[in-house]
Parts: C-alpha cells; sequence; structure tokens
C-alpha cells in the first residue's frame, strides 16, 4: 500500500468565507499512537488494481469481467449464479455486492428503488505540481460553508489532489458516476449573497465558493484547464 497511498500529516475544517481554520487531529503520528497504523489516502483506481493483482495471485484465471449478474438459483449443492449472457457459475455461496441496482438484492427480498437526495458531488484531480506552492499541502481539508462544502486530499502518494464538491439542491437528470458537464457550466440553485462561483472544466470540479476559499479552488480549476 505504501507504493500507492499517501500519508497525510493532519486533517482540518477551514471556514469557506474567510479560509478560518479548525485543526482536527493529526493523521499520521496520533494513528499510528492510537491504532498501532497509518493512515492512508488512496486513489480508489489505485486500491482496485491492488486488490485485483492480489485476487489474481490467489486464484489465477477466476475473475470474469465485464460480466452482469442476472440473478441466482438454490439447489441441493449450493448455489447457481446466472449471468446475462447465458453462463452460469456454482458455488457455496453468493455474496451481492453489485451496487444500487442489485440483482442479488431484488431476488432475495431487500430492493427498494433509489432516489436522487437532491445532494450531488462533483469530483475531479490534479497534478499536485500544477497547484500554487500554498495548495501543495499534505492534507486533508474540508471547506465549509451554506449549503454545501468542499473536499481536498492528496493521493498517490502525494502526486495528485483529490477534490470533491458536494452541493444540497442540485439537480439531476442522468444517473452517472462520470457526467462530465460543458466547461463553463453553472449550477442552477441561487448562492449566498456575495458568493462566486467557479467555472470548471468538467462537473466533477464544479463548485460554489468566495473568499479564501475561491480563490484555493480557482488555482485547482486553473489547473485542470478552465477558464479564470
Amino acid at each position: 500500500m505504501q507504493v500507492i497511498a499517501c500519508e497525510p500529516s493532519g486533517k482540518e475544517i477551514r471556514l469557506f468565507s474567510t479560509g478560518r481554520t479548525w485543526k482536527l487531529f493529526d493523521l499520521g503520528a496520533s494513528s499510528r499512537a492510537i491504532y498501532g497504523a497509518p493512515y492512508w489516502m488512496v486513489h480508489r483506481g489505485d486500491f482496485h488494481r491492488v486488490l485485483v493483482e492480489a485476487f489474481n495471485t490467489l486464484a489465477p484465471g477466476r475473475l470474469h469481467l465485464d460480466r452482469r449478474c442476472a440473478g441466482f438459483d438454490e439447489a441441493g449443492d449450493g448455489i447457481w449464479l446466472r449471468l446475462a449472457n447465458g453462463e452460469r457459475h456454482h458455488g457455496e455461496v453468493v455474496v451481492g455486492a453489485d451496487g444500487v441496482h442489485s440483482e442479488i438484492r431484488r431476488q432475495i427480498g431487500g430492493y427498494s428503488k433509489p432516489f436522487f437526495s437532491g445532494v450531488a458531488a462533483w469530483r475531479g484531480l490534479v497534478p499536485m505540481a500544477r497547484l500554487p506552492a500554498s495548495q501543495q499541502r499534505e492534507v486533508g481539508t474540508n471547506w465549509v460553508g451554506p449549503g454545501g462544502h468542499v473536499i481536498t486530499y492528496p493521493v498517490r502518494r502525494g502526486e495528485l489532489l483529490n477534490f470533491v464538491g458536494i452541493f444540497e439542491g442540485e439537480s439531476w437528470s442522468v444517473e452517472s458516476w462520470t457526467e462530465h458537464a460543458a466547461r463553463g457550466r453553472r449550477a442552477a440553485r441561487p448562492l449566498p449573497a456575495g458568493t462566486r462561483r467557479s467555472t470548471p472544466s468538467s462537473k466533477t470540479s464544479m463548485c460554489p465558493t468566495n473568499g479564501r476559499c475561491w480563490g484555493a479552488i480557482r488555482s485547482i480549476a486553473l489547473s485542470r484547464g478552465a477558464p479564470a
């Protein structure tokens, strides 16, 4: 994990309008002292790769990708998993970890149709080297403001900065984890008086901010190639 992870020095909360900072705790020395292990921040794709490599080492040829679960059948000798392409696989146990639209959960009676909560997350990654020196910090930061917050933290050995803008009152027409928006797109909801809005290059980097938070997120947006 140390090859792909970043061990941050701490975590803090900052006020969106002034940059006032409240230090929460140290993630480095404190984590080791309390839990006997470091606190790691990891890119999801990097972590998936580690899991895939480990699985293929332990069970070569047993990982099947690009398959859609269609359900399962119980039998006296175990369970048969049915895939959408017609394949059937036998096992003693089936684990339904197939997402919010789980066929496994639906079949056992635990399915309920998901609904949009009115809160959307706008995500992005920026090479740390492209940010101003003041933003190149291996610290987890949560900028808090009215109706939302922006989280930034380093991943991939500190080479990338991950940022997430989470805001209430967003609209949602396409269910997706990877939907992109045209550069310069803005959210429809109004902002508090005096608040400025960034102009990102994609949906994942959009966030309304002002004051010091605006300056920080503007630097991130520019590093992604968005207009000032």
